[in-house]
């Protein structure tokens, strides 16, 4: 198979993911209602990284529909990966999930928390979205299709939002020159 994705491509991939996004906050959303209605958390090994049956249930949703959708791309999912799947990076398209980012968060209650879904090609970043259902902001972004924010009901907005200041593009631009 061919790693390369044309624009064409990444802006099918981009609605699908985007749709699966959505799909997954509303998981999100009931778990977190679960999870404050029983008050029951388990812990992971390192008491500050909390994980819940939502993380689990969340990556397989995601992981189920990216592969009906894309059977030949692979997949990374945090969950799995900390159970011990570790997929090796290839140049082949490659899914990277975060089912629950924020997971302390979400146990907590507190609506800084994510769904979020990349897409590698080449070993290299080609697509994102990232989704908090909390507060319906969705990211989005695919290479050479720019990057946007949709707020609830308003149409997507072209990042970044402001322009950067002239001291920090001075700066970028300054890096990137020395290769730093």
């Amino acid at each position: 198979m061919s790693t390369s994705l044309s624009p064409s491509d990444l802006q099918s991939i981009l609605d699908f993911t985007t749709a699966l996004a959505r799909s997954a906050g509303e998981l999100i959303l009931q778990g977190s209602e679960a999870i404050r209605a029983s008050g029951s958390v388990d812990e992971k090994k390192n008491s500050v990284d909390l994980v819940t049956e939502y993380d689990v249930r969340v990556e397989e949703l995601v992981k189920r529909e990216l592969s009906a959708e894309y059977p030949t791309f692979k997949f990374i999912g945090e969950e799995s990966y900390a159970a011990g799947s570790r997929q090796v990076l290839t140049d082949e398209p490659t899914f990277c999930v975060d089912p629950i980012d924020g997971t302390t968060n979400f146990v907590h209650g507190f609506p800084h928390v994510a769904i979020s879904i990349g897409l590698i090609a080449q070993q290299h970043p080609v697509l994102g979205v990232i989704y908090n259902p909390f507060l319906e902001q969705l990211y989005t972004a695919a290479k050479g299709l720019g990057a946007f924010l949709a707020q609830g009901a308003r149409p997507p907005v072209r990042l970044p939002l402001a322009k950067p200041p002239i001291a920090f593009t001075f700066a970028s631009t300054y890096r990137d020159r020395m290769g730093l």
